[in-house]
């Protein structure tokens, strides 16, 4: 993982594991879930796990006590290490089975505890993966007999519970328990001033008198917490989830106190971790947490507070997509502006009710640099970089790259499988269907759908169009490409291209602005590439460009160059796009974009794929686009100048209330060529103002009628069951003017590869989720489940040679190295 030169850094776990080890004199107590420290397949980052368990070997044989307290069994990995390591005399080990203790729950804590003296607490399990395929975050903290001894009689709790057959004592000796908690914490001297601190731990009933259970500290934490809380675990829902037999329950306990704080007037900050295994109702309970928001009151200081929440994704090629339970950000801690909490437990109520963990809450100390802000530091680098993305309460935001590690944003394929089932099933997070109602006022749901389908969001300013793209970036592989999301009503250039929209130069970092474009601004609106010298300082890519884009009225993903080799790639797979084009490789399934049109009417058939030029027609006053089918095209449209073929797929998922949704795949944007298609097929685009006027009404059917033809006059055709629904009278009554509803969901670059040999005969394909208007037309409309479908149907596509964008050097873009921190 990539991150500025200026962002904090810290010692690796790998490097304190091994320090630890060294500097054992007497003793070394580790818990552990599972081992997996020597890799059978010798991946390529697996060397630091043998190198730890080395480093245990040679410890034991200096002389040192090594015991181990294990979980009696694990889905996550064998113990054949441990096996290993037992039968040569090298650790001893008791086993702890919390099925037969508390009938569920699993020892979860990680800990190391090294001869009473030192120790390391976090979220790090004993598997190489954690070493450098998977963040995480811990602290290691060196000569505190004080907290180790506090540490050590947790460990000595695990070992009498496995030494005695999973049997819990009637009441814990004297010597386990603590003198020290949230009400008499003791005084420890990180800096020149003292901190007060603590030992948390869970379950409740592993806690001898005095020890303060995880639960009760995290509250607390956020109980005092006057300025914000941010929280970052891989997992979290106010609900158990590993109940055996349908025994789970709602647990608020957590969630209560963030609502709380936030009532206060303290900002709360949620990050959570995405990848494969996130819980599939997590999402409903985020949504639950910021809808909150909107009730929120000032406090008397006139201070207002909020929750905002962001996922985390760590970077996955397809080497790596094959390591199991790896490439997520598995810390688990919080920080306040007074304290912070660093534990081993993800937050659902099974890690708090028969799972063990454990924590330490450290207070803030006067001292610059306290611990407090060093884990505030880490929280903000990882909240504001390239890998976090916000969820919004228009879930739409994020709909086509949440879930899972099967679906990518971006990734390389010969063919490929967009949507899993999981993603499509949270399509429906976005918002319920409208409500019906034909009134003229309509009811609340159904007018508040309509005005946001009628008012895209159009950045007003090129810095407010890179924030934008910046917070819902799709993809960033450091000095290669980056993929933004173009939102509807913003142009690439504001100028009429030519050459396919790429520059012609092969001088791509000096290149003449004369290659990209000819003739003049056709307005002063805010264009992506007005937006290029702010994302080039957000995303540090001095030699970020734009090269091609998306017509104004469609929005969708656009891949921009970070440098001239990637720029090289992206000009040689639009030259094959255009060939393509021109070929019946086209037929095979060989479209550039794919796009969801909301269109007026309906195509006479289902589905169908058309194929034919766009040419010109005079109409007395102008010449305009006009479409013509193969079999019609004159000799004129086919060779002349100005020629344009292509053809266009087009699928109807739904018609409801007189328009329709089309799922269309097609090649060309010149020459209004998907337009001028549905257009010729008596289905315009809700929108097309251009187009919608060519559909007259024939006795009450839609007939499409040329453009020469226009001056005869004739009544313009008009959705009347869609009017009556928003209880209008006519589509020119709509105000403001409706946006041209077509979003492109995904797009291929063909052949995106060596430009020389073509020895990468891969294609390059990105996807993005519609924007928030796109989606309120869906649901006034009633179109979600058809979309749904859609999502669904892709998931049969296969994914069969899929590679990750690597950097110039061949190296993996931003995955590999070690990523602790």
């Amino acid at each position: 993982m990539a991150f500025p030169a200026a962002a904090p850094r810290h010692l690796s776990t790998f490097q304190a594991w091994t320090e630890l080890l060294q500097i054992a004199r007497k003793s070394v107590d580790i818990t552990a879930l599972y081992w997996n420290m020597r890799d059978k397949t010798n991946y390529k980052t697996s060397w630091q796990g043998k190198e730890v368990f080395g480093e245990i070997v040679k410890t034991a044989q200096r002389g040192v006590t090594i015991r181990v307290a294990q979980n009696a069994g694990s889905a996550f990995g064998s113990l054949d290490d441990l096996k290993f390591l037992e039968k040569e005399g090298v650790v001893s080990v008791s086993t702890l089975n919390f099925t037969e203790i508390f009938g569920a729950g699993v020892l979860h804590t990680k800990l190391w505890v090294i001869d009473n003296r030192h120790f390391y607490l976090g979220s790090a399990n004993m598997d190489w993966q954690s070493l450098t395929e998977v963040k995480e975050m811990g602290l290691m903290l060196l000569n505190c007999s004080c907290l180790a001894w506090e540490l050590s009689k947790i460990f000595a709790i695990y070992w009498r519970i496995g030494q005695n057959h999973n049997r819990l004592p009637a009441v814990w000796p004297v010597y386990l328990q603590s003198k020290f908690n949230a009400q008499h914490p003791m005084e420890i001297h990180f800096g020149p001033e003292p901190s007060h601190t603590y030992i948390s731990h869970s379950p409740e009933k592993l806690n001898p008198k005095g020890r303060e259970h995880d639960l009760s500290a995290i509250c607390s934490c956020m109980g005092k917490a006057n300025e914000f809380v941010r929280i970052a675990v891989m997992d979290y829902i106010p609900a158990t989830i590993y109940m055996p037999n349908g025994s789970n329950i709602y647990w608020p306990s957590i969630d209560d106190a963030i609502r709380t704080a936030a009532y206060r007037g303290v900002k709360v900050e949620l990050l959570v971790s995405l990848w494969p295994h996130l819980n599939e109702r997590a999402i409903f309970f985020f949504r639950s947490l910021l809808e909150i928001n909107a009730a929120l009151p000032p406090t008397k200081s006139g201070k207002s507070g909020g929750i905002s929440i962001k996922y985390f994704r760590v970077p996955v090629s397809p080497e790596q997509a094959v390591l199991r339970f790896a490439r997520v950000n598995h810390n688990k801690f919080m920080v306040t502006d007074s304290c912070a909490w660093i534990g081993t437990s993800n937050w659902s109520g099974d890690y708090f009710i028969n799972t063990a963990g454990v924590g330490i809450v450290i207070h803030k100390e006067v001292t610059a640099n306290s611990v407090v802000d060093q884990l505030n530091a880490v929280f903000e680098r990882d909240w504001t970089s390239q890998y976090a993305f916000n969820l919004v309460v228009s879930i739409s935001v994020c709909l086509f790259r949440e879930l899972s590690e099967r679906m990518k944003c971006v990734f390389w394929c010969d063919t490929f499988r967009p949507l899993s089932n999981a993603l499509a099933r949270r399509f429906s997070a976005y918002s319920d269907a409208a409500n019906d109602g034909a009134s003229p006022n309509g009811p609340p749901r159904q007018l508040d759908l309509l005005g946001k389908a009628l008012a895209p969001f159009v950045p007003r300013s090129a810095k407010e169009l890179a924030e934008t793209l910046a917070d819902n970036v799709l993809y960033h592989a450091v000095g290669d490409v980056l993929v933004v999301n173009k939102p509807y009503g913003v142009g690439s250039l504001g100028y009429t291209q030519k050459d396919f929209g790429i520059f012609r130069t092969t001088q791509y970092k000096f290149k003449d602005r004369m290659d990209i474009f000819d003739g003049t601004k056709k307005d002063d609106s805010v264009t992506l590439d007005d937006a290029i010298p702010y994302l080039k300082q957000i995303f540090s890519e001095p030699n970020l460009h734009f090269c091609f884009g998306l017509k104004r009225w469609a929005s969708g993903p656009v891949i921009l160059p970070c440098s001239e080799n990637a720029f090289k790639k992206i000009q040689y797979s639009l030259f094959n796009g255009e060939s393509i084009s021109h070929s019946n490789e086209q037929r095979a399934g060989q479209h550039m974009h794919r796009a969801m049109v909301i269109t007026i009417s309906r195509p006479p058939k289902d589905e169908g794929l058309i194929f034919g030029y766009a040419s010109f027609q005079d109409t007395r006053h102008a010449n305009e686009y006009i479409f013509m089918p193969s079999v019609k095209a004159k000799k004129r449209a086919r060779y002349g100048k100005y020629a344009v073929q292509g053809e266009l797929f087009y699928r109807v998922l739904d018609s409801r209330h007189g328009l329709s949704l089309i799922d269309i795949h097609f090649s060309k944007f010149s020459r209004h060529f998907p337009r001028l298609i549905l257009s010729h097929l008596g289905s315009p685009i809700f929108g097309d103002w251009i187009y919608e006027r060519r559909l007259l009404d024939v006795d009450g059917l839609p007939v499409t009628a040329e453009p020469k033809d226009m001056w005869r006059g004739g009544r313009k055709f008009e959705p009347s069951a869609f009017l009556a629904k928003i209880g209008l009278d006519s589509l020119e009554q709509l105000r403001p003017r409706p946006p041209l509803f077509l979003t492109v969901y995904q797009n291929t670059l063909p052949f995106f590869g060596d430009t020389k040999s073509q020895r990468r005969k891969t294609n390059l394909v990105s996807r993005a989720p519609p924007f928030d208007h796109f989606m309120a037309m869906v649901d006034l409309l009633h179109f979600r489940p058809s979309v749904e479908k859609l999502l669904k149907s892709l998931e049969t596509e296969e994914l069969d040679k899929a590679e990750m964008p690597s950097t110039d050097d061949g190296n993996i873009a931003k995955s590999g190295g070690d990523t602790k921190f």
